[in-house]
């Protein structure tokens, strides 16, 4: 119940609280502060609890649907015919050895519906993982290439409103994330050993503190 509590309904009600606060505090009213600022607070309740809930129907119920639905549609469907399975809401593929994630979002990064694809590599070389300074300076060397790069995957979003990515596009990523990744002698890696490292990882960060 908290979880649910803090991820669908305590940012709404952070931000309507400071909003109807500030407008207590500076806006006009006849009415005294100590009102103006009550019943400010039970509007941002009021506001919060109808925004969490829509929230959290389109990230637990509605979401689902539509990202299932999605799948069998373009470029997903394109995808499929070349080898990429469905698991868990997303689609799991290999090319040239690199195995790839495909996503579809409701509500992506922009706030809008997106694709977004994930090119998985193995986030350590020897026994150290990448450091942060080489991520930052992948992301300023491939800026102008459409790919961007997290520690072990080099990934892209295509925001939209109605129409979807053409496939072309999704092609373009698949073939050119793969190329930098041997470029920079990135091996590849699956999606269990990924969530392994990514364990490792949290694990290696701590003992740095």
């Amino acid at each position: 119940m908290f979880k649910i509590l803090k991820t669908y309904y305590l940012v709404p009600w952070i931000g309507l609280s400071i909003l109807f606060l500030i407008r207590a505090l500076f806006g006009k009213s006849v009415k005294p502060l100590s009102e103006d600022i009550i019943v400010g607070q039970i509007f941002a309740l009021v506001l919060t609890l109808f925004v969490g809930t829509i929230y959290f129907f389109l990230d637990t119920k509605w979401g689902p649907k539509e990202r299932k639905k999605r799948l069998k549609k373009t470029p997903f469907k394109e995808l499929i015919k070349i080898g990429f399975e469905e698991k868990e809401n997303q689609l799991i593929g290999t090319y040239h050895n690199y195995q790839i994630l495909a996503k579809y979002q409701w509500s992506g990064s922009e706030g809008k519906p997106s694709i977004i694809l994930h090119t998985l590599f193995n986030p350590k070389k020897g026994d150290e993982f990448i450091h942060e300074s080489k991520i930052k300076d992948l992301n300023k060397k491939y800026k102008k290439h459409r790919i961007k790069w997290g520690l072990g995957n080099a990934f892209y979003e295509w925001s939209f409103n109605f129409c979807p990515p053409k496939f072309e596009k999704i092609e373009a990523f698949l073939v050119d994330s793969v190329k930098y990744a041997k470029e920079e002698k990135f091996d590849p890696i699956t999606l269990t050993d990924t969530e392994k490292l990514n364990t490792e990882y949290l694990d290696y960060l701590e003992k740095k503190k």
